[in-house]
């Protein structure tokens, strides 16, 4: 069975991509395969960075989003606790 090419390298260096969890192109170009060209993230990330746009060219602005994602998913989860 074949695989992406970025799942190869990747599970190479890093071992398998565990469920929920997807590799994104820090730089927006999916022809760059190198490894620090790859970010691991949940699907959860990955919604609210599309989400929000908050994927660049840039990979430093891509780290950056990954962030800010991380923190919109923690709010998001401390307001679904306090309806509760």
């Amino acid at each position: 069975r074949w695989k992406h090419k970025h799942k190869v390298i990747w599970e190479e260096e890093n071992g398998p991509i565990s469920s929920g969890h997807c590799l994104i192109f820090l730089d927006g170009n999916k022809l760059n395969v190198k490894l620090d060209n790859l970010q691991l993230i949940t699907r959860q990330q990955l919604a609210r960075l599309n989400q929000n746009k908050l994927i660049a060219n840039d990979p430093e602005i891509t780290k950056t989003g990954i962030v800010m994602a991380a923190i919109y998913s923690k709010i998001g989860e401390l307001k679904r606790e306090s309806k509760q």
